[in-house]
């Protein structure tokens, strides 16, 4: 898909990569584009369940390929799909870290794990890019735009 941003731009973009479009997931000169994600998605059994079985192993591997994106130069950009899931991004940082499901029996091809900085950069720094406004908000620098949330936790140290 090309977008154009409100300089007239084109970016190149991919709104769902999600079940194994090995072609993509092989292909080079990756560098500048965005992936469009919702990692919460793999949470539930479309991913965890129905993948391998209807896609098969080699197929299945290249599915949620979170870490083969930001390794070829690509920009993740995490949402949420609010309101057909909760809009609270804990439980896509959870997704992108783990790759378990929800109750964390079960393992999602773990070669794709993000780090908790890589997972929470694709919630702010990469999801500016994917709005055209890396220059006014995805970083707490002076000048640019910024939501706080106050937790009760580190989510950085995990546990």
């Amino acid at each position: 898909m090309l977008l154009a941003d409100y300089k007239g731009e084109i970016l190149s973009s991919i709104l769902l990569l999600a079940f194994g479009d090995t072609v993509s997931y092989k292909m080079g000169g990756w560098s500048g584009e965005r992936r469009d994600v919702r990692p919460n998605e793999l949470l539930h059994w479309t991913a965890m369940r129905w993948a391998r079985d209807r896609l098969g192993p080699n197929r299945a591997a290249t599915s949620y390929a979170w870490a083969a994106f930001l390794n070829k130069g690509v920009t993740l950009a995490f949402g949420t799909d609010y309101p057909v899931e909760p809009v609270t991004p804990f439980r896509g940082l959870y997704a992108a870290v783990t790759r378990k499901s929800e109750n964390g029996k079960q393992e999602y091809f773990p070669e794709q794990k993000l780090t908790m900085d890589q997972a929470i950069a694709a919630y702010t720094t990469g999801a500016a890019f994917a709005e055209f406004e890396e220059k006014e908000k995805g970083k707490l620098v002076p000048g640019m735009l910024a939501d706080f949330v106050v937790l009760d936790q580190d989510v950085t140290l995990g546990g």
